[in-house]
């Protein structure tokens, strides 16, 4: 026999995971909307999705306890000539910014 210690998983009511035997903790949400506003005129479409994670490493250890959070927005909207696309991602390392970037991008429709 292996004494391979073997990964428990614990998800508590609200979807968080403890996986106990790396001491990791891993929390994850995703909120999507798509909307088309006033007389359903297809040039208000607008399509956003906010993510967010969240990991502890060393989690039952509070004095080597490793913390990251990082969250990304994006959103899609369009008007007659193009597509426009935005992006913003922020990374926090135990509570501090780490890293924080916007990204825009315009994309021309060719007559789609």
């Amino acid at each position: 026999m292996s004494d391979e210690k073997k990964s428990v998983i614990t998800i508590d009511n609200s979807g968080r995971q403890l996986l106990e035997y790396e001491d990791v903790i891993l929390d994850e949400d995703s909120n999507l909307v798509y909307s088309i506003e006033g007389n359903k005129d297809p040039l208000t479409a607008k399509a956003e999705v906010r993510h967010n994670i969240e990991m502890q490493y060393f989690a039952s250890n509070d004095q080597r306890r490793q913390k990251i959070e990082i969250s990304t927005f994006n959103q899609m909207t369009a008007d007659e000539e193009n597509f426009y696309l935005n992006e913003d991602l922020k990374v926090r390392l135990n509570g501090e910014p780490f890293f924080d970037k916007t990204y825009t991008k315009t994309i021309p429709r060719n007559f789609v």
